[in-house]
């Protein structure tokens, strides 16, 4: 991978050969290369100062170098409306410079562009009708403490603005949020509105379904939902790919600038796991003069998309201008508050994974000892025969679920049921590779399980896979989960939404026995085991991060079993992953 990045930054400094000294050529090779590393740990540019430390170079003879080298154009703040189309960007600001793919500076440019122009819509309403939803809610509130505060401040204001952003961690009530705001806006509007609601992976859509449905049949929300549950279909909810549309061989999408989405509301779940180009892609595709109500969801806490950027966590960090023409003093008109609606208040995980998670985030270590002495959360060695005792031990939930599986004569009508099974327990790695990766540790589990019970073919009742790539046609999305049944000799992978397919036509999979915290996002088990290998070199210590472990932690909602050692967690807490963008400079 190294050499392949190498290599691509040599071609690239080749085009400048004619208009550089070799020594320069070297140099721009190694900056070059180095932005291509910065994009590979998921920032969107490199900051010139912490580029010139990793390099070697002074800031000046990096910023001389790229500028003669004649591919790449400077720009400062005032000059970003027209990009020229060279590979590279310089972008002076005022903490520094920055370099970037042309492309990703673009994209960074039209959200910044798009989320400028929302924030200054406000949505006005028959003032009778917004207080009478106002009083109804909170009533609501008084009677059985749904919604609460916090989620009724992110309603009433997700109300007022066309832009909205809603944050908080697991069991905070996102959804409970989300569908009372939906209840709301239908009272509000006189025409019943096109509702989008979208996810970046197959199974968060599969989830925010499902907890959407599940909430409108709360009798604890005592609101008529029944314009809800005639509206809300399955062909509302789906992955962000597919609300786009998509086309083959095809990095663009059926829906853009000139084809907008046809929708008055959409709600965007778990947008922390959307990169820079798709979270770009998806504004594009808004037309902002029609579209009603646009809110994005997510924990600003948890891990940052697999690709590059750093798009929702820059918009929670954003402070909007509030004018009180109450005050008498002209000082006092102006004040800021965050652009993000706050959800505090946890009912899903057992109360001393709250606490421990919370103690992660806060890096109080000391909390963090004493809650890993509590029989929900637990510490043990991160060793591979710990991990593999853990999954094999009669009552595992592992060991249940593939006994439940061996003694159905059949199961097919039941495939949720089996998921739910299967989903009890998770096995969450820091990375694919190594002896405590999830690709060994899915090899050492499932040879386990195959002395076990007899299984001599590679498919068996029961073998959970991954997809790891999206598949338009198949309908299958990167991070769907299927499980595997086997009738007369036969083999077919069951999916959600009663999906089945032959396993030789799946695209890219994995055995999902054992699965990375990164593909564990937007999703919750009820045990969960995180293992975290000791190691000092620097690539995995950098794969090491608060984020990570609250990520993996927060996945579950019962117990949690960390293999790690205690320094190693320590390592994690004290090493925060933010990303370096520039977004943040264009949302001011």
């Amino acid at each position: 991978m190294m050499q392949d990045k190498l290599a691509l930054a040599r071609q690239i400094a080749q085009l400048a050969s004619s208009r550089l000294t070799t020594e320069e050529s070297e140099h721009l090779v190694s900056i070059i290369n180095q932005l291509f590393i910065d994009i590979e740990h998921g920032h969107s540019c490199s900051r010139v100062d912490i580029m010139a430390t990793s390099i070697n170079l002074t800031c000046q003879v990096i910023l001389d170098v790229v500028t003669k080298s004649g591919i790449a154009s400077n720009y400062s703040l005032d000059m970003l409306d027209d990009l020229v189309p060279l590979p590279l960007s310089i972008w002076h600001t005022s903490d520094g410079s920055y370099i970037y793919i042309t492309r990703y500076l673009s994209y960074e440019v039209r959200i910044g562009r798009y989320i400028k122009q929302l924030m200054t819509e406000r949505v006005c309403f028959d003032e009778n009708k917004f207080n009478q939803v106002s009083t109804v809610l909170t009533n609501l509130q008084h009677a059985n403490g749904l919604p609460n505060q916090d989620q009724l401040n992110a309603i009433l204001r997700s109300c007022q603005h066309q832009l909205s952003i809603i944050t908080g961690g697991p069991g905070t009530g996102k959804t409970t949020t989300v569908m009372l705001l939906l209840w709301a806006l239908f009272q509000l509007y006189s025409q019943v509105p096109k509702v989008k609601i979208c996810a970046p992976t197959g199974k968060a859509a599969n989830r925010v379904k499902d907890s959407i449905y599940k909430s409108l049949q709360d009798k604890q929300i005592n609101v008529d939902t029944t314009i809800l549950k005639n509206t809300l279909r399955d062909d509302c909810f789906s992955t962000i790919h597919k609300v786009l549309g998509y086309r083959k061989n095809s990095i663009y999408f059926q829906h853009n600038h000139d084809n907008p989405l046809d929708c008055d509301i959409l709600i965007v779940d778990e947008s922390s796991m959307i990169g820079l180009p798709l979270f770009s892609k998806l504004l594009d595709a808004l037309n902002l003069h029609t579209i009603k109500h646009i809110i994005f969801l997510g924990d600003k806490n948890q891990l940052s998309s697999v690709e590059e950027g750093y798009v929702f966590a820059s918009l929670v960090d954003v402070e909007v201008q509030q004018i009180n023409y109450a005050a008498s003093d002209l000082f006092n008109q102006f004040s800021y508050q965050p652009l993000a609606s706050y959800l505090h208040e946890s009912k899903r995980n057992q109360e001393a994974i709250a606490l421990l998670s919370n103690a992660i985030l806060n890096n109080d270590a000391p909390l963090v000892n004493q809650c890993l002495k509590d029989e929900h959360t637990q510490l043990h060695p991160p060793l591979l025969t710990e991990v593999l005792r853990t999954n094999y031990s009669s009552n595992s939930p592992l060991m249940r679920y593939l006994q439940y599986v061996q003694e159905q004569d059949s199961l097919v009508g039941s495939i949720g049921d089996l998921m739910q099974k299967f989903t009890t327990q998770a096995n969450l790695c820091m990375t694919n590779s190594g002896v405590l990766g999830s690709v060994n540790l899915n090899h050492e589990i499932e040879r386990m399980i195959k002395i076990k019970f007899g299984f001599d073919n590679e498919w068996y009742s029961g073998r959970p896979v991954m997809i790891l790539e999206n598949n338009y046609p198949l309908d299958l999305y990167n991070g769907d989960v299927g499980i595997c049944l086997v009738y007369d000799g036969k083999a077919k992978i069951y999916f959600a939404e009663d999906k089945s397919f032959a396993p030789e036509v799946l695209p890219k999979f994995a055995l999902a026995y054992a699965i990375t915290i990164h593909k564990s996002q937007g999703s919750e088990y009820e045990h969960v085991n995180v293992i975290l290998p000791h190691s000092s070199g620097e690539e995995m210590q950098s794969l090491l991060t608060r984020e990570l472990v609250y990520t993996a932690v927060t996945r579950a909602k019962r117990s949690v079993t960390l293999f790690s050692q205690l320094d190693t967690l320590h390592l994690a807490m004290n090493n925060s992953s933010k990303r370096i963008s520039g977004l943040s400079h264009l949302l001011k």
